[in-house]
């Protein structure tokens, strides 16, 4: 059963002026075939349509929307990391996509070796 106050793991997309492909990304967490995730949309200053297709999501409960006016990445992971219920942490930039398996095997591997605290999903072209 899916605790949205404990999910496993915490996606953040942050994202500055990406707004032509931050749909897909986000649409890529909502089709993961793992249901237990939270995401944080980032607006890391955007003057392009970021907020409008953030705003698009306003509403879900797995799905919080932060206005981070351009404090850089370092500064967005710790603003993240302050607030993430997840166990596991990823970043999915803005202009990337997930497999729709990506969350479920990457959990899984950690949960199923614990003396791993470090995973990364391989990519293709």
């Amino acid at each position: 059963m899916l605790d949205q106050n404990n999910p496993l793991v915490t996606v953040y997309i942050p994202s500055h002026n990406y707004g032509s492909f931050l749909q897909e990304a986000i649409e890529s967490v909502l089709r993961q075939t793992m249901d237990s995730w939270e995401l944080f949309l980032l607006n890391e200053g955007s003057t392009d349509n970021s907020q409008d297709i953030m705003n698009l999501y306003r509403g879900n409960g797995k799905i919080q929307i932060y206005d981070t006016q351009k404090i850089g990445l370092p500064a967005v992971a710790n603003f993240v990391l302050e607030r993430a219920k997840g166990k596991y942490i990823i970043r999915l930039d803005a202009d990337d996509v997930f497999d729709d398996n990506n969350l479920l095997v990457l959990s899984h591997y950690l949960n199923t070796h614990p003396d791993i605290v470090l995973v990364y999903p391989d990519y293709y072209l």
